[in-house]
Parts: structure tokens; C-alpha cells; sequence
């Protein structure tokens, strides 16, 4: 068991038989110190990607569960499902496109992730903080603005659109956060 106040997002839970994502933690300091803390907890249900959003006190439990977390290796994909071989064993896993998520954008062949098994089946994919992408297009930066603080859009070699510096030109490098899908520096 976990207690309430332990969730953090990432967490993977047990409520009902069904596994949960906890995505965002949230709690509300009462004015009165006798009156308990209430904690606004919102999770997404790994089989169907449903939204849950609960109310709990601070003493509360749930039901922990045990993921097995294994470094793997993006392999390839036919658009529906997404290959991963674990690093160690050379198994092949096939993750949902739906499981991923916003994943898929930062996604390059032979990246290492980490994915969460719980009895054998991928439940949780973990991207690294930060990826370099190449940039394929971009309008050309206008002279004069040299702060940096200007920005235009510029698709990258994923699909992914983000917002450059004017600097940034077509076929540089890029390094982008992929918790907040934003750009960072020139790699």
C-alpha cells in the first residue's frame, strides 16, 4: 500500500482491478489546523486511456504496484504499434501507439527508453529528459534580433513542430526538453 501523500506523477496504482498513471497531485491546505488536507489526485487508466480524477485525505492508501523497469531500444514502427528490444535479453516488446502518447514525437530509431513491465506487459514509457533532433525546415532568420527572445516555428526530422530562436536555421541540430516540448540550445 501507498499512502496519498507518497503520489507523485509517473506513479503507477492499483484502484479496482485497473492500473492507473497518476498524472497530477494536487492538495488543499485547509484553514482550520484540526480539518485533514484534502488531495485532488488525476489519473489516466493504462488500458484505455480514460481519465479519473478522485478526491483523498491524507491518511488514505491505495493499492502499490510492483513494475519491473527495463532499459530498451526503439526498433522501428508500422504507425499502429511501436517496437522496443530490451537491452539485456534481446526481447522484442510492441507498444500501442495510445501508450506512448506524446512519446512518439521524440521518438528516433535506436533511442534507449526506459519502459515499465508489470507481469511481462509494457505499461509505462520514460523518454530522457532531453533529445537532440535535426531540424528539416524552418523560414530563414531575419538579421538584427540577435536576443534570442524572438521566436518562429520549425518542424523537426519526428514530425514534431517547435518554437526557435531566429538563429536556427534548416539542418542544425536542436536540443529539446521532452517534458515540456520545448526547445533548449543548438546541440
Amino acid at each position: 500500500m501507498i499512502q496519498v501523500t507518497e503520489l507523485k506523477p509517473g506513479k503507477v496504482v492499483m484502484i479496482n482491478n485497473q492500473l492507473y498513471n497518476v498524472l497530477k497531485v494536487s492538495f488543499n491546505q485547509p484553514k482550520e489546523a484540526r480539518t485533514e488536507v484534502i488531495y485532488r489526485v488525476k489519473f489516466q487508466n493504462i488500458s484505455n486511456q480514460s481519465i479519473l480524477e478522485k478526491s483523498f485525505h491524507s491518511p488514505d492508501k491505495l493499492e502499490d504496484v510492483f513494475l519491473e523497469v527495463r532499459k530498451m531500444q526503439y526498433l522501428y514502427n508500422d504507425m499502429e504499434s511501436y517496437t522496443f528490444m530490451d537491452i539485456e535479453n534481446y526481447e522484442q516488446y510492441q507498444l500501442d501507439k495510445r501508450l506512448i502518447g506524446d512519446a512518439i514525437n521524440y521518438l528516433l530509431e535506436n533511442m534507449e527508453v526506459v519502459i515499465c513491465l508489470y507481469d511481462g506487459q509494457p505499461v509505462t514509457i520514460t523518454m530522457p529528459n532531453f533529445v537532440v533532433l535535426k531540424v528539416v525546415y524552418t523560414e530563414p532568420g531575419e538579421r538584427g534580433d540577435t536576443t534570442g527572445k524572438v521566436l518562429k516555428p520549425a518542424k523537426l526530422e519526428t514530425g514534431l513542430e517547435v518554437q526557435v530562436p531566429l538563429f536556427v536555421d534548416t539542418d542544425v541540430r536542436i536540443k529539446v526538453d521532452t517534458r515540456t516540448g520545448e526547445y533548449v540550445s543548438r546541440a
